[in-house]
């Protein structure tokens, strides 16, 4: 009977294991660090979000965003936009995980993001420097679970 029990638990802690580390099931590989980002911006350039940004303290409702064409386009104007940061990096906005959100795959990596926001004020065109976090699964998808900060 307890042979059964160790090799019930035995598989779970190795598959726990290699998610926590970031294994993804699904490629039956790990994603490198460059091919998160990707995912990051390619969830940017793709969700057209129109964000209304404070500038010099001032809250910018009346703005029209300006979406990037293509992931070419984004890092062409943004070249060091991306850095891996760790998953419980200190931060006052982002996705906040959990030590199951880890376990379960959840949240292998936390993309930061510096990128010129561009939008039309009043017909001219404005840009800013703003940044944002993604928090990716082992498989490179973005985890929207954890959004609720800015919704």
């Amino acid at each position: 009977m307890r042979w059964v029990g160790v090799l019930i638990l035995l598989p779970s802690l190795l598959a726990g294991g290699l998610s926590f580390s970031g294994f993804c099931f699904g490629q039956q590989r790990f994603l490198s660090d460059q091919e998160f980002m990707d995912a990051a911006i390619r969830e940017l350039v793709s969700s057209r979000v129109v964000w209304q940004p404070v500038i010099e303290g001032t809250f910018r409702p009346s703005v029209s965003g300006i979406s990037y064409v293509s992931e070419s386009e984004f890092i062409e104007e943004n070249p060091d936009c991306c850095s891996i940061v760790g998953i419980n990096y200190p931060r006052d906005s982002g996705p906040q995980f959990t030590m199951l959100d880890r376990v379960l795959g959840k949240a292998a990596k936390l993309v930061k993001m510096r990128y010129k926001y561009r939008w039309t004020e009043q017909g001219e065109p404005k840009e800013h420097v703003v940044e944002n976090y993604f928090g990716l699964t082992n498989c490179g998808e973005v985890n929207h679970a954890r959004d609720y900060w800015w919704k």
